[in-house]
């Protein structure tokens, strides 16, 4: 120990910073780095200030955003500065560009990882700099890489630790069978490693790497950690699918354009849920806990304090020592505070529910209850539905259907469906939703739900920075691309003009870049260039996806919407109106009273997006896993997960509803909700034209939600 304390001191004495009496600090405070081994931090700021009993600190704590503060030390005592940090929240991805603006080349003291996922966001410091890392799962080449090449000093502590960088082996199964060809994507690496003839592989990975295991002659991937989710088995399920034929037609219907699907559905989404009616209980029932009591099968009550307790349910086996093993209850919609198997936490209490008012009670188990309640409902979820709440509940859609007439009006969707919105929302205070925030981040630290739906909060109390450090930490935690699109399609949804958005964008862009070429890919860079105004890189992307297009069997209709689009973009740029390259139906204008487009995040996901005219009459676009072969497998290959109509002229004037309903997930194993990106442009190719965009999110199974209406 006494060898490392003179080594880092002398790093310490060897930086030169041309003023004795100011130094430069910059803390990574990312996602990454919530984890870090701070008193290695601090053991490395008392010797600096050991050796600089009187200075003048410039600090900058940085993650997607940055802050500056300045701190004086007198005689050593950096307490003011160490207080700060101790506050500090570790959220987003750590963007190094806004430290080379801050400090340019002068020397620093920057305490990271410097993980960076995507290539163009890399550090530049100054000679004569010291990078300390105290965070165990870190890259220690990219370190070494960086100190090297800035000429800077390196104190990292990760090599201290036993973990080091070995072979990890074992066979990989697919459908239960030894696969050969399976590829082995290592995060931070651009190597890929393949299993054998026999399905054995072997791979250089270290406790904590990401690793993207993947075969694409199965249509299968699934993000793995190494000391978490490694086993010397690996199992995964293809994406292989029997898709019926369907007949695909297409008509021009009250002035607008609307592809029409034909298909009988026959996989059904497996999901366990039990119910009993208000109607069932007795007068023994005197409590809501008596009620359920042996009711339902597998579902059993803590009696320790005499009565069973609703509060202390559990569906499964206790299979978790550290984590809460109790159900979730929610009541008329509205999640409760749970209590918890492992203490720490006051009991909640439910002896304020009448169960002659209670009109029925559901259980919900495994797929049911994660669909629609994330990791929270990992244990089972109670779903207690008064009989206030049960008045005027919407029936489902067929109901409502009378010779292609819908008769009924449905509920508009709201964010009060997202358990963890929810819970944000109910808080009494800004502040205290934050606080609630990083609580849940402790025990749900990854459930890519609780960071999409608290940056939609965070969003909605016009609060940029919280809400754009949500969306972040989900590039920087999660690798799996369906989590990656959910995020990347909240970040297109979003409008602001701050500087921490523009940051975002730069950084979608890279997170895009990593993703598997597809139309949607491509899509999705061509929204990010037009949100900053980058249209020739824009069009490229276009372009780009334009080739992808000429093979898939939707190439009318995917090629239409792309054309739409080329228009738009050269209405915008007088570079592209000039632009001799560009064909000259491009720029000439196309006029639409509506254009509407829905994206989504899972091409596995089955929905219905139906509109409704003022006449009351239906139109339903239906997307499922039984859609037919050519059509479905074309998405699941190139992608093109978006659909748009167009409303032409004066035909259509009056009210429009827009309806949608999820009814499942093809794949048991995500819990990752549907997302739809929803797109509404008035007055299209007009100087009048203006763009709505927003997105929604889908968790209820088989409920038909209003997602807006339109005059026009």
């Amino acid at each position: 120990m006494r060898k490392l304390v003179v080594v880092f001191c002398c790093c310490l004495a060897s930086a030169n910073f041309g003023q004795k009496d100011s130094i430069n600090i910059a803390w990574d405070r990312s996602i990454s780095m919530e984890n870090r081994q701070i008193q290695k931090d601090f053991q490395v700021l008392d010797s600096l200030f050991g050796l600089w009993k009187n200075v003048h600190v410039r600090f900058v704590d940085f993650s997607t955003d940055k802050r500056s503060k300045s701190f004086d030390v007198s005689n050593a005592n950096w307490s003011e500065l160490k207080t700060y940090i101790k506050s500090l929240n570790y959220s987003g991805t750590a963007l190094y560009n806004q430290i080379n603006d801050v400090f340019g080349k002068q020397p620093i003291y920057i305490f990271s990882d410097l993980t960076s996922r995507y290539k163009k966001n890399k550090i530049r410091i100054g000679p004569k700099s010291v990078i300390v890392n105290s965070n165990l799962f870190s890259d220690q080449r990219a370190l070494q890489r960086t100190a090297l090449i800035s000429r800077a000093k390196l104190i990292d502590y990760s090599t201290n630790k036993t973990a080091e960088s070995s072979l990890v082996n074992g066979v990989v199964f697919v459908d239960n069978i030894p696969t050969p060809g399976v590829q082995f994507l290592i995060n931070g690496l651009d190597s890929i490693f393949n299993s054998n003839s026999q399905g054995v592989f072997g791979i250089p990975a270290r406790i904590g790497d990401s690793v993207l295991v993947t075969s694409r002659a199965y249509l299968t991937s699934k993000w793995l950690i190494v000391g978490q989710d490694f086993t010397d088995q690996l199992f995964l399920k293809s994406g292989i699918f029997q898709l019926d034929e369907v007949i695909l037609t297409e008509e021009k219907a009250f002035g607008f354009l609307k592809g029409q699907v034909d298909f009988e559905i026959t996989n059904k989404i497996g999901v366990a849920t039990q119910k009993i009616s208000g109607d069932d209980f007795g007068a023994i029932n005197t409590d809501v806990g008596t009620a359920v009591q042996g009711r339902f099968s597998g579902v059993q009550l803590n009696n320790a304090s005499g009565s069973p307790d609703l509060s202390k349910i559990t569906m499964r086996t206790q299979n978790s020592i550290l984590l809460n093993n109790y159900g979730l209850v929610v009541i008329d919609g509205v999640p409760q505070q749970q209590s918890s198997s492992v203490g720490g936490s006051p009991d909640a209490k439910f002896d304020f529910i009448d169960p002659n008012q209670i009109a029925e009670i559901e259980v919900l188990k495994g797929l049911s209850a994660t669909n629609r309640y994330g990791s929270l409902g990992s244990n089972g979820v109670i779903l207690i539905t008064t009989k206030s709440a049960k008045t005027g509940t919407v029936k489902s859609k067929s109901s409502n259907l009378n010779k292609n007439t819908f008769e009924q009006t449905v509920q508009e969707w709201s964010t009060a469906t997202l358990m963890y919105y929810s819970l944000l929302s109910s808080q009494v205070d800004l502040q205290s939703a934050v606080n609630e925030y990083f609580r849940l981040r402790q025990t749900n630290a990854f459930d890519a739900n609780l960071y999409l739906q608290a940056a939609q909060f965070f969003m909605n109390s016009e609060q940029d920075e919280l809400a754009i450090n949500c969306l972040s930490s989900i590039f920087e935690k999660f690798g799996d691309p369906l989590i990656l699109k959910s995020a990347l399609l909240q970040v297109v949804s979003l409008n602001s003009s701050s500087q921490y958005y523009k940051n975002l964008l730069v950084l979608s862009e890279a997170v895009v870049s990593s993703l598997n070429p597809s139309i949607d890919r491509d899509y999705l860079m061509y929204q990010l260039n037009e949100k900053q105004e980058n249209f020739k890189d824009a069009y490229s992307s276009l372009e780009s996806a334009e080739t992808k297009i000429e093979g898939s069997v939707r190439n009318t209709d995917l090629k239409k919407i792309i054309t739409r689009d080329k228009k738009d973009l050269v209405s915008k740029s007088e570079k592209l109106k000039k632009d001799s390259q560009i064909p000259a139906f491009l720029k000439s204008s196309t006029s639409l009273k509506m254009r509407v487009l829905f994206q989504w995040n899972n091409p596995l996901a089955a929905f219905d997006i139906s509109i409704v005219n003022s006449s009351k009459q239906l139109f339903t676009f239906e997307h499922t896993t039984d859609q037919e072969t050519n059509e479905f497998g074309d998405e699941v290959r190139v992608g093109g997960s978006f659909k748009e109509f167009e409303f032409y002229d004066d035909s259509i004037k009056g009210e429009w509803q827009f309806l949608t309903e999820f009814k499942g997930n093809l794949d048991p194993n995500s819990s990752t909700p549907l997302l739809l990106l929803c797109t509404f442009i008035t007055d299209f190719g007009s100087s009048n034209q203006t763009k709505e965009q927003y997105a929604i999110t889908l968790n209820e199974l088989n409920k038909v939600v209003k997602i807006t209406s339109v005059e026009l």
